[in-house]
């Protein structure tokens, strides 16, 4: 007979076996160490993608150039317009726009281990036939290793960051150039997001999501933060090519280890206490989740929570991603600061974003486990509190023009976030576990559309540059903050969805082909 398994957080209880837990040491836990690889892998794509918002203003700034008769004069880089300038920073949109829900597909259907089919490293082999003659149990681990090599996380990311070496090398011939790399980078970050949320699916017990997801984002604000204080420095004491030499090197260091370290779930991880296997297997089939091939496309599409998920997803990213472009402009067109304190300033919002997530997503979990909220309760009370600050402070900083005023309320602004990405984000995981990459991918398409209408209609309405200009810019954000907390409050939820309950066999579970047909 069949037992009905509902995959729904507010089902989790205390139910769940922490004992089996006791003998392995919080250090020698693997998921942890997965889980601060991901904190890793996203600093590193926000270094890669946020770069650009500082090194554009260093490519089209006069600079002194020394002449071979000795004279100096002041001269740009690059002559491009405002104009074109929001086209280049709205670039990486268009490409991670079409890929991001592609990336989320792949992730479902293949694991997060597609990337590394196309992968074949020389000296993976030649250290196979090393092994081989030295210690063939070894050799079992290294060639399990081997047919594994890589993942659409990992892999995208490798790509990305050869890629983001070679933008200095396209920016010289020409904005179309630098506007194709910017896609191409955004393409493969679009692989790249979605399937963590796979990898979070399989390593990451229920009650943990809140944690794992929210210091796994947490490196978003990281690498923000690194990427803004770090180009200024750069730009000024080297060049601005050196922002994309140096973030790329790192990202191709980072790819290594992950590809190393990291495997596809638990049971295929061999260096991995067995009684941090046992917890994490148990934890999942208590929420009862299993692996599903064919997701339910039609009911997931028409759902009302994974809507109010793409428009909370849309709202945040629109402030987020004005902010993101346009605050070094804005600080260094109307506050008048030069480019690297232009850059250390516009970090400092996104460091307080950064240890604002790591108290929040403690207290989202917190607050469940202890159960004063339900996970609907936290999802909709954490997003919209976030909304409701943030536009509050954006509109406080409009109105003055004091520039430790503005400071102040836009790091407020920027801060509160922090409790969005406890609201949204991980409702995926509550509401279809198994799906959760999907739907990541479909709501960051929708949260992609800011990143490409943002900076263009910025660069429209930004042209003499005055007050009144960004004025209009940050009105616009405080509107879509509100349609977020409308919609998202009235329709987000933290329970399964019936589209999204799974039957399992006691004893034997059901054919792929047969959940395909029942879902």
């Amino acid at each position: 007979m069949d037992k009905l398994l509902v995959s729904s957080n507010e089902m989790e209880s205390t139910k769940t076996p922490h004992l089996i837990e006791e003998n392995v040491p919080m250090y020698l836990r693997k998921r942890y160490l997965v889980m601060f690889l991901a904190f890793l892998g996203f600093t590193n794509l926000y270094t890669m993608r946020v770069n650009l918002s500082v090194a554009i203003v260093a490519m089209t700034t006069n600079q002194t150039v020394k002449h071979e008769d000795g004279t100096e004069s002041w001269e740009k880089p690059f002559d491009w317009n405002n104009i074109e300038r929001g086209y280049a920073l709205s670039a990486f949109f268009y490409g991670y726009i079409a890929t991001m829900l592609v990336g989320g597909t792949l992730a479902v259907k293949f694991g997060g281990t597609l990337v590394g089919k196309i992968f074949r490293f020389q000296w993976c082999d030649e250290l196979v036939t090393f092994l081989r003659n030295e210690s063939p149990p070894r050799y079992k681990v290294v060639q399990k290793a081997r047919n594994r090599r890589d993942d659409i996380f990992g892999g995208g990311i490798l790509l990305l960051s050869i890629v983001t070496l070679l933008t200095p090398i396209m920016s010289y011939n020409g904005i179309y150039y630098l506007i194709a790399a910017r896609v191409l980078v955004g393409a493969l970050s679009g692989l790249s997001y979605p399937s963590v949320q796979a990898v979070y699916s399989k390593w990451s017990p229920p009650l943990e999501r809140s944690r794992t997801a929210g210091f796994g984002i947490a490196g978003i604000y990281c690498g923000t933060v690194i990427a803004m204080v770090l180009s200024g420095w750069l730009a000024e004491t080297f060049s601005w090519q050196s922002i994309f030499y140096v973030f790329g090197s790192v990202g191709c260091v980072w790819s290594i280890l992950w590809l190393v370290i990291v495997r596809e779930s638990p049971d295929k991880d061999w260096w991995m206490k067995q009684d941090e296997k046992n917890y994490i297997k148990q934890s999942l089939e208590q929420q009862g989740q299993v692996n599903v091939v064919r997701p339910p496309w039609k009911k997931l599409f028409t759902s009302p929570p994974v809507w109010a998920i793409c428009v909370g997803s849309f709202s945040y990213t629109w402030g987020f991603y004005t902010l993101l472009t346009q605050l070094p402009s804005y600080m260094n067109d109307m506050l008048d600061f030069n480019l690297q304190n232009t850059g250390f300033l516009s970090a400092v919002p996104y460091l307080v974003l950064f240890l604002t997530l790591i108290f929040s997503s403690s207290l989202a979990d917190w607050l469940q486990t202890k159960k004063y909220l339900t996970t609907t309760q936290v999802r909709r009370t954490f997003n919209c509190f976030a909304f409701v600050g943030q536009m509050a402070f954006l509109l406080t900083a409009a109105f003055f023009t004091d520039t430790t005023v503005v400071i102040v309320c836009i790091t407020l602004s920027v801060g509160l976030g922090a409790f969005a990405m406890n609201g949204y984000f991980p409702n995926s995981l509550d509401v279809a576990p198994q799906f959760a990459s999907i739907i990541m991918g479909f709501s960051n398409t929708f949260g992609t559309v800011p990143g490409i209408l943002s900076p263009i209609i910025t660069g429209y309405i930004v042209q003499t540059p005055t007050f009144m200009e960004y004025r209009t810019v940050f009105y616009i954000s405080c509107g879509v903050y509100l349609f977020g907390i409308i919609v998202y409050g009235s329709f987000a939820s933290g329970k399964v969805q019936p589209w999204a309950v799974v039957y399992v066999d006691d004893s034997k579970r059901k054919s792929i082909s047969e959940m395909g047909n029942s879902l």
